[in-house]
């Protein structure tokens, strides 16, 4: 994301400042990507060998949840984006994925049907205000 950010085109060409670059929250992002994955580093060197070792220790679905989030994101990267308008695929990448994880499977039927309407409501609302903050806010173009 650093690299992508500094990258991007610039804006001075039509007499934008130099500050509000497309690229600058990329590059923000990317510096504190790279600060927390030092940080997790460092948090399991000092946890020690042999408790990160120990695979007994992995309780739940901890596989299975990374598969899925895998599979959700390769959708979303592979088939949604530069197929579908950038509004629809946020939204409904957010709307399952919220869904997938949200979803009570020993609750009754009144459970799953508030949790659907909720991972919805989110997935609309929060694919909306990202389309709407990197279109208009950073003036970026989206797929």
């Amino acid at each position: 994301m650093f690299v992508g950010g500094l990258q991007m085109d610039r804006l001075e060409v039509r007499h934008i400042h130099p500050a509000s670059i497309p690229g600058l929250v990329p590059i923000i992002l990317g510096l504190f990507m790279l600060l927390c994955a030092g940080l997790l580093f460092r948090s399991s060197i000092t946890k020690g060998q042999s408790e990160a070792a120990d695979s007994s220790k992995i309780r739940g679905n901890s596989t299975k949840n990374l598969l899925i989030t895998l599979l959700c994101c390769l959708v979303f990267a592979l088939v949604f984006v530069g197929n579908l308008p950038f509004i629809v695929s946020s939204t409904l990448f957010i709307s399952v994925f919220g869904m997938t994880f949200s979803w009570p499977a020993k609750a009754g039927k009144r459970a799953k049907i508030k949790s659907v309407c909720i991972s919805i409501i989110v997935g609309v609302t929060a694919g909306t205000l990202i389309s709407v903050m990197f279109q208009y806010g950073f003036l970026v173009r989206l797929p």
